[in-house]
């Protein structure tokens, strides 16, 4: 405490006083005698951009207070303190957290147009300053200008203008038109369809649009508008391209124009005017009429088709080219280049006849037509390349030689299979080296090839079909002969893997008709190919490109504003788009999203778990590597993210997420806002109901407290309170006979004490008065403020440290009276603001001097920190919650001249455990009760209770003893603590995993919560390290020893996370490994019954490994013979085993014996890879897996066969076998000539002994013979 004393001097009363007056509401609850006044103002958060756009979040703060309207200001309460803004050019999403739905008159709400925020902040005692962060969406078009004005009880407040600054932009789309085709007599009815796209949100384009159309042939035809030159599109399909008509679903069809005007210029330029185009995006579609999604970031206003009449008999390619106008926006005069990239198409008349080759199109669900240059497909597409005749009626000898050929494009293709189609006849290859069709040569020209080349055709397929440059089919005329269905030939190949993004790939064909093989570049162009390596398709040839999938990404979050601790749920939306024939699935997408500095994200709260790691700047980077991505689908990640108590009130947190694809980036973004909704109260009491004055001669002593409590979510960087002290004339009541002087003023820690002797009637009690300087500054001040106390100073002044959440600052102003008579009054006033709640507090308290006969009664109450509190207003209740215990203290002091009897005091709330009685109590004297209550579910938010008493009226006096009631409240506030662990209890971990810790503590109820927690970690770090890492996103946490404790406030609504971690030991490292910690907080709830939802455990376990053999390990072996190897893996300890591995090395068995592939094993994987046996599997506790296995003995090697198993997971340690193998290794030497075997199958044994007997014995006999002889 800091303490400014010195010796004590007096000052008369002074006689004159200056009242500021300010507009006044009656609220029913009051009395006419206290009517609440308000201020309100608004301002736009620090770092607000000095220009908007459509879509963006500008966030205010808007500062409402309420104070009573007397010179001698009250602390009562007035219900439903409401203000309301309305917006200009911008919209309202989200209710800020001050704004109540419950529990008040009136619920806060958003009109259904978004354009009126009502805010009810509840029930607030006078002298409390409110500021709640209020964001608004931009919407307006630029030259427009975002503001917003409210208003309280009459007073208006408003923000200055935001102008805004949109990017205009449109686009026509002419690319992938449909296939229709429809063939007349003579003529040939060709569509070409049309999307016009706008940026969203941006600011609408003209009316009406032009373009100027050139349409020609590869070949000179006639061109025309065709009857219903435009149109709407309503049927078919056209990728890229949403329907304007027909029956489909209302999310692919756009709106049409007002009028469209086809009208033909010259002989290829036509021109194409649209009016009435609709930007309003009510009926957008989010698809296009092949299903696939609408690119995010556009809106199509207008969709529909254009048709031309081409007058020919033959087949044509036909070219459709558009101009890239320059749209003007009509608001502001924005300008936005048509892209040129789109503005063309191509489709190609083909009339039946003859022969002709292709890529299939509709093979890969392709709405391309033959020929044209629209046709995309992605790498890893299998494709395929027709080609077909009509041969049938020629006319040809039945020996006359007909056939087809197909030649691959290799440097991009991989051939796969080949059919006939209508015949059966042999296949054949060309494997060949011709430089025209190896992709390695210089004169690679497929193009060029000639089929009928001799040499280099097999008619066996090769086993690497990656040599086949070319497939043929060869016939005589007898095999089509009058038959009128197309015969033909289909090759089958995949796109490479390498090929590039882009890269134009060609099918070429060639036909022998009557023995001769035409060349596939011997054909008129039909179609243009834009950047090919030929100009043109021709019935020979036909083209596609290399595209890939487009990766698209939105990220948005579920609230506008954010309150540190509590987290929020951000939403990544992601898609790989393709307007072309693009694969259904692809791999190799990459998101990375990089968290502002302030927000982490919450561990296993994520729908696809990221990678978590830290960049440069202190910033969190979750990272995905996402493979199977369905194309042209919208796919979500969800995870939660919460800021700490580093970030500023009313700070824009953005952040950045890309994608990446194949080389290609995208980003997306989004953006909150800290919030900064809070309250800051003040409240003033008397130390002492009266000051004494036992000797009569109005000598004492008195004081009164200030009490300036936050409530609001972030700490406020100062206070400022001006107490004016009591005079004669304040108009506040103040009666006074006497003198009195200042003795001391005693603040809280961090704070700086002014004193002045001005003319009271010249101060004002507010600190941003220019004359007082400025809110929480003293400089430029004209009121003469110095820290150098002074008896006679007429004010106080107390600037403050930081004030945290939940926390309170409080100073004690004493003085000491002299010649005062019995009920003389001191009433003062204080006037406080704080550096975020910014508007002005006021309260003010008296003090009487004791009659002859009096008593002072206080009520005090104990917090949970054993600290008392005289606790007369909400700015001093202490926070409990529902079952705890509060003490409270009430003392009677005899203040007057004379005895006291026969005192009686009672407690209204408490009235069994808080009355009690005082048969005498001498002048000076005082007498203290102390008694304690449980808290019950009854009791809930402010709980006041008020302590009166009564005396004996003495004989030698008319009236009863004069003693004062004296309240004191608490604060009933509720919370809920959790602790959760990935990975979740009941788990089994393994040597060197980590466990992650969550503790979360949530606030419940209408009342801020002061909320504490401690985990004893000691039967967790017996076999675990504590990984140093404990970190709060609000409070305070302490890591001492073996324990963590956290306590800290949360306002109403408040969420605190807690994380910290430990690694777990390897198995020689650990005790018991069962890792069991419990958090033990007030907020444990007992769930089901029994269990507290706050306690973790986890179990380690560990393995063994054995091995034997037979025959038994070190026996000798013979040629033929099997050696049966058996492995035991056992399960050891409290906790299950997973993802468990075991490698037998057999690379010095297998250069010595033969593998018998008989594996087995009794659980879990086994398989031999290379020369290493590898079993993996999951081990239940005391679980046994058994793996067998054998080979067979041959020759050649070293003539030793040793393998040696060995754990290859943590936690495994080798074992002695059930034979006494003591060290997981087995040796067996292979016999040579003259080497006795010493293992081996016993029966196969016996045998050799027998034969080898009666071989021996049958030697023996024949000697014996020859001797006798």
């Amino acid at each position: 405490m800091f303490t400014s004393r010195a010796k004590s001097r007096t000052w008369k009363g002074l006689a004159s006083g200056v009242l500021t007056g300010l507009v006044l509401a009656t609220l029913p609850t009051l009395s006419a005698a206290a009517a609440p006044v308000y201020e309100i103002t608004a301002n736009w958060v620090d770092g607000t951009a000095a220009s908007v756009s459509q879509g963006d979040v500008v966030n205010s703060e808007w500062h409402i207070n309420v104070n009573d309207d007397q010179p001698a200001a009250q602390n009562g309460n007035v219900d439903d303190v409401t203000f309301s803004v309305s917006a200009t050019n911008s919209y309202f999403t989200d209710l800020p957290d001050a704004c109540l739905v419950t529990g008040v008159t009136t619920p806060s709400s958003i009109s259904s147009d978004g354009l009126t925020l009502t805010c009810n902040t509840g029930t607030q005692a006078m002298g409390t300053a409110v500021v709640a962060l209020v964001p608004a969406v931009v919407k307006g078009a630029k030259g427009d200008a975002v503001v917003l004005n409210g208003e309280t009880n009459g007073q208006p407040a408003g923000t200055t203008e935001i102008p805004i600054e949109n990017a205009f932009g449109m686009d026509m789309v002419w690319t992938t038109p449909s296939n229709k085709v429809a063939f007349g007599t003579t003529t040939v009815d060709m569509e070409f369809q049309w999307t016009l796209f706008h940026n969203r949100d941006s600011e609408a384009g003209p009316d009406s649009v032009s373009y100027l159309i050139d349409y020609a042939g590869t070949e000179a035809r006639a061109m025309s508008v065709a009857p219903s030159a435009c149109s709407a599109f309503t049927t078919g399909s056209a990728a890229g391209h949403p329907w304007s008509g027909g029956s489909h679903d209302a999310d692919q069809v756009s709106p049409f124009v007002g009028t469209c005007d086809f009208v033909q210029l010259s002989a290829t330029q036509f021109r194409l005017t649209l009016t009435g185009i609709d930007y309003s995006a009510v009926a957008a579609p989010t698809k296009d009429s092949a299903g696939k999604a609408i690119p995010d970031g556009k809106v199509a206003v207008a969709s529909g088709q254009i048709k031309f009449r081409v007058e020919t008999t033959s087949n044509v390619g036909t070219t459709l080219t558009v101009d890239a106008p320059t749209y003007v926006a009509p608001g502001s005069g924005a300008t936005s280049i048509d892209d040129a990239s789109n503005n063309s198409a191509t489709k190609l008349i083909t009339w039946p006849g003859n022969w002709s080759s292709v890529w299939q199109r509709n093979y890969t669900k392709s709405i391309a037509l033959n020929w044209d240059d629209n046709y995309r497909v992605s790498r890893g597409t299998q494709v395929m390349q027709l080609v077909a005749g009509d041969f049938g009626n020629k006319g040809s000898v039945d020996t006359a030689k007909y056939g087809y050929c197909h030649i691959i494009d290799t440097k991009y293709l991989t051939f796969d299979t080949a059919q006939q189609a209508q015949l059966d006849v042999p296949l054949e290859y060309y494997v060949g080296g011709d430089a025209r069709v190896d992709p390695t040569n210089a004169g690679y020209n497929p193009n060029t090839f000639d089929c009928g080349v001799a040499a280099g055709w097999t008619t066996t397929e090769p086993s690497d079909l990656s040599t086949v440059k070319a497939v043929r089919i060869r016939f005589d005329f007898t095999e089509i002969k009058g038959n009128p269905v197309r015969s033909g030939l289909n090759v089958f190949s995949t796109v490479k893997d390498d090929a590039p993004i882009g890269q134009d790939v060609w099918q070429s064909a060639a036909a022998m008709i009557e023995g001769v093989w035409s060349m596939p570049n011997a054909y008129p162009d039909r179609n243009a190919v834009a950047n090919g390596r030929y100009p043109s398709t021709t019935i020979a040839r036909d083209v596609f490109k290399i595209v890939s999938a487009t990766p698209i990404i939105a990220k948005t979050v579920d609230q506008k504003v954010v309150t540190p601790g509590a987290p929020a749920t951000y939403t990544l939306d992601y898609q790989l788009f393709g307007t072309g024939v693009v694969p259904e699935f692809v791999d190799g997408v990459g998101i990375v999203d990089t968290l502002p500095l302030g927000m982490t994200y919450v561990p296993a709260t994520a729908s696809v778990e990221p990678t978590v790691s830290v960049n440069g700047d202190g910033r969190q980077v979750l990272t995905w590597a996402i493979d199977a991505v369905k194309t042209n689908e919208h796919h979500l990640i969800t995870y939660d993210a919460v800021a700490d108590d580093t970030v500023v009130p009313g700070q824009n947190l953005k952040n950045e997420v890309s994608i990446s694809f194949e080389g290609l980036v995208v980003i997306g973004s989004a953006q909150v806002t800290v919030g900064s909704s809070g309250r800051t109260i003040i409240g003033k009491s008397a130390d002492q109901g009266f000051i004494p004055n036992v000797n009569g001669d109005g000598v004492g002593d008195g004081s009164w407290t200030v009490t300036v409590k936050s409530t609001d979510p972030l700490p406020q960087a100062f206070t400022d309170t001006i107490d004016v002290l009591p005079y004669v004339g304040d108009g506040r009541g103040t009666a006074f006979s006497g003198t009195y002087s200042l003795t001391e003023v005693t603040a809280s820690a961090g704070a700086t004490v002014y004193y002045t002797t001005a003319d009271p009637a010249t101060l004002s009690d507010d600190p941003a008065n220019p004359a007082n300087g400025a809110a929480g500054d003293t400089t430029g001040n004209t009121n003469g403020w110095s820290e150098t106390f002074s008896a006679d100073a007429t004010a106080v002044r107390v600037i403050g440290g930081e004030l945290k959440p939940g926390a309170t600052e409080q100073f004690t102003v004493a003085v000491a009276t002299d010649g005062a008579i019995g009920g003389d009054a001191l009433v003062n006033r204080a006037q406080a603001r704080g550096e975020h709640t910014a508007l002005v507090m006021r309260t003010s308290a008296p003090i009487t001097v004791a009659n002859s006969y009096s008593a002072s009664l206080k009520k005090y109450v104990q917090d949970a920190k054993g600290e008392w509190h005289d606790a007369n207003d909400d700015a001093d209740y202490p926070s409990f919650r529902t079952g705890d215990t509060v003490s409270y203290r009430i003392v009677i002091e005899n203040t007057g001249q004379g005895t006291l009897t026969g005192i009686e005091v009672t407690d209204d709330l408490f009235p069994t455990q808080g009355s009690f009685t005082v048969a005498s109590l001498a002048s000076g004297e005082s007498e203290a009760h102390d008694f304690s209550v449980t808290l019950d579910e009854s009791l809930g938010g402010n709980v006041v209770n008020t302590a009166s008493a009564t005396a004996d009226t003495p004989v030698d006096a008319l009236d009863a003893p004069s003693i004062n009631s004296d309240p004191a409240g608490i604060l009933v506030a509720n919370y809920v603590t959790v602790k959760t662990s990935d990975p979740v209890s009941g788990s089994s971990v393994n040597g060197g995993d980590i466990i992650n810790y969550t503790v979360t503590v949530s606030q419940v109820g209408t009342a801020a919560a002061d909320a504490v927690f401690t985990d004893d970690l000691s039967a967790v770090l017996d076999d675990a390290t504590f990984n140093d890492d404990a970190a709060a996103s609000t409070g305070d946490v302490l890591v001492i020893d073996a324990g963590l404790s956290w306590s800290g406030t949360l306002p109403v609504g408040g969420v605190a996370t807690i994380t910290y971690s430990v690694t777990v030991n390897e198995a020689a490292d650990r005790a018991d490994s069962v890792m069991t910690n419990v958090v033990t907080s007030p907020g444990c709830e007992v769930v089901d019954g029994s269990d507290v939802n706050c306690g973790t455990q986890h179990l380690a376990g560990t393995y063994t490994v054995s091995k034997t053999s037979n025959p038994v390990s070190t026996t000798t072996v013979g040629a033929g013979q099997k050696i049966t190897y058996t492995v035991q893996v056992s399960q050891v300890g409290p906790g299950a085993l997973r993802e468990v591995k075991v490698i037998d090395d057999l690379s010095r068995v297998l250069d010595d014996a033969t593998w018998t592939n008989d594996v087995a094993a009794s659980s879990g994987q086994a398989r031999l890879a290379g020369t290493d046996l590898t079993w993996t599997g999951d081990l239940a506790v005391k679980q046994v897996v058994t793996i067998t296995y054998s080979v067979t003995v041959g020759t050649g090697g070293n003539g030793t066969l040793v393998n040696k198993v060995r754990p290859a997971s943590p936690g495994g340690v080798c074992v002695a076998a059930a034979d006494e193998n003591p060290d997981c290794t087995t040796t067996h030497a292979v016999a040579t000539a003259g080497l006795a075997v010493t293992g081996g199958d016993v029966n196969a044994l016996v045998g050799t002994l027998i034969v080898l007997i009666i071989a021996g014995a049958g030697a023996l006999l024949l000697s014996r013979r020859r001797q006798l002889s």
